[in-house]
């Protein structure tokens, strides 16, 4: 599969795909630039909504740098769906939530806030998390830490919190230390509220959702596994277990992946109360956690305002995007099947009328 990696082309094809399949268009504009001076935007396509049937909602790039997976995913889908499935489901692609992060190969957008931290009801205060102050000399900029000092402190923090802890004292952001990683923002990202608001107003009242929200980089090589946010209901855990049964992690329940704080699954339930909502993170597996760990600790090292570090950027798309022929292609149609597979099951599901 030889596709650029360039956020420019990736859209390009993505709205081509749209076009072929006669979808509506809304285009968002965020703040910045690309590397090459051109406008970013997030891209909601979907067809006409018909207020009498469910909705099913395709995320990519809330994480940037993931979302050249989820673009890939999202055009081969369009491709893929027939002109009858459209007529009995509501079909919703949001392309590319963080387009700067993407644009310049960062998981972060360009205030330097991850998305997937970043959400919290009007009014909730941001949750401390004073045990990360332990990591932060890993992530100082000014710090030139070789590799072995790098595995002593790590292991200095490790040994404080515990391995558990530790994993869970980073997993779920902190919004003390804005210089630093997992920074989840001190208020709602423009990126995040542009898009909610709009869903909302385009969305029939009270009739069920199910969202796919594509990412990349955690987990086994060449996995998906579909994690659930913690939040979820019973008939979520059922739905989603039912078409991918060991795939489907439960944060609470399993120790190997713990639950963030303002995801943007929190931000669905917030922005959509009273409806049925069915929220999984499709996640693809590419390399070790250590090695992913470290790179993005590099990146944010080496990262300079409006100048593109090209040996950074190869490094984080070979962690979050492989290079891998095999593996673009394997998750790629993997992410088709599922796809299908989670549009048929509704399908059935809003038939049946449960």
């Amino acid at each position: 599969m030889n596709t650029p990696t360039n956020y420019h082309d990736f859209r390009k094809n993505f709205l081509a795909a749209v076009q072929s399949r006669g979808l509506q268009l809304h285009s968002i504009q965020v703040r910045g630039l690309s590397p090459q001076g051109k406008a970013l935007f997030t891209d909601i396509a979907s067809n006409v909504i018909n207020p009498n049937l469910p909705t099913l909602i395709h995320i990519s790039g809330v994480h940037g740098i993931e979302g050249y997976l989820g673009s890939l995913i999202q055009t081969e889908v369009l491709k893929s769906l027939e002109i009858a499935q459209l007529r009995d489901l509501n079909v919703i692609f949001v392309h590319a939530l963080n387009p700067w992060g993407m644009s310049w190969y960062r998981r972060v957008n360009g205030r330097g806030v991850d998305l997937n931290r970043n959400y919290f009801p009007e009014g909730q205060s941001r949750p401390q998390n004073p045990e990360y102050e332990d990591f932060l000399p890993l992530f100082e900029r000014n710090l030139k830490m070789k590799k072995w000092a790098f595995i002593k402190q790590i292991c200095k923090a490790i040994w404080k919190n515990g391995l558990k802890g530790s994993a869970q004292v980073i997993a779920r952001g902190q919004y003390q230390w804005s210089e630093s990683l997992f920074y989840g923002g001190d208020h709602l990202e423009i990126e995040t509220s542009e898009v909610l608001q709009f869903l909302k107003k385009k969305l029939p009242e009270k009739k069920p959702i199910w969202v796919i929200d594509v990412h990349s980089g955690l987990g086994k090589f060449g996995s998906e596994n579909w994690l659930l946010d913690g939040a979820h209901s019973e008939a979520e855990t059922q739905f989603w277990k039912a078409l991918f049964s060991d795939q489907v992690v439960d944060p609470i329940q399993d120790g190997k992946y713990y639950p963030a704080s303002g995801t943007l699954a929190a931000g669905f339930r917030d922005s959509f109360k009273g409806y049925r909502l069915f929220y999984a993170f499709e996640e693809f597996g590419t390399r070790s956690l250590l090695k992913v760990f470290r790179v993005l600790i590099l990146e944010h090292k080496r990262f300079l305002k409006l100048k593109l570090d090209r040996m950074r950027a190869f490094k984080m798309i070979a962690t979050f995007f492989p290079y891998e022929k095999n593996w673009r292609e394997q998750q790629v149609l993997r992410g088709k099947e599922s796809y299908h597979k989670v549009l048929e099951a509704i399908q059935k599901h809003d038939h049946s009328g449960h």
